[in-house]
């Protein structure tokens, strides 16, 4: 009867393994074109991705830019989804000044600091939060830490920290709101993009 038990085990054991292997081969499946599917919903929307239709970019967003320059090489159609990964140490600074390390955020940004709200890029996203938009009429996205959405215009994406925009500061350069904004090498991101 000891010698039972174990054995059960065992085979129980094996058939577990075929049965999670067997559904993990219907999942990642071909799809006649050699590609593997990943699928899933995303605000109520399925979505299907793959590595032979998405396109995945690394780029350094650069903080002290008000939005206006584009992630090179990167062109993304309406109604595709966008995929933002921030690096593990991710840090940039909105606030000016370079010397005190509290003044560096992650791309969630600093959610205790408020005094510009109303005038920052988008009100409702932390200050010095990571924000995109795809397109010149785009709406802008709180990225934060790790997000997705489904561009609403087509276009390159912008990348930048919520910060007062140049329209709003009310600093002599009107740039200035933006310009004394820090970054650093690890203010990266990757982009995954739906073809």
């Amino acid at each position: 009867m000891k010698t039972v038990v174990p054995v059960m085990k065992i085979a129980l054991g094996i058939v577990a393994l075929l049965v999670f292997g067997w559904l993990g081969w219907l999942v990642l499946q071909p799809n006649g074109n050699g590609d593997k599917n990943l699928s899933g919903k995303f605000g109520g929307i399925e979505v299907t991705a793959s590595s032979k239709n998405s396109i995945n970019k690394n780029y350094t967003v650069d903080p002290s830019l008000p939005g206006n320059s584009p992630v090179p090489g990167l062109s993304i159609k309406e109604g595709k989804l966008v995929e933002v990964i921030p690096a593990r140490d991710f840090k940039w600074s909105c606030k000016g000044n370079i010397a005190d390390p509290y003044n560096f955020v992650g791309p969630g940004g600093d959610s205790n600091y408020t005094a510009d709200d109303e005038r920052t890029r988008l009100p409702s996203a932390p200050f010095c939060g990571l924000i995109g938009r795809v397109g010149n009429n785009g709406k802008w996205h709180y990225l934060g830490d790790n997000n997705t959405f489904i561009s609403d215009s087509s276009g390159s994406l912008y990348l930048t920290a919520n910060d007062v925009t140049p329209g709003n500061c009310p600093l002599p350069d009107k740039n200035e709101c933006y310009s004394d904004n820090k970054g650093s090498a690890s203010a990266t991101v990757t982009v995954n993009v739906q073809k």
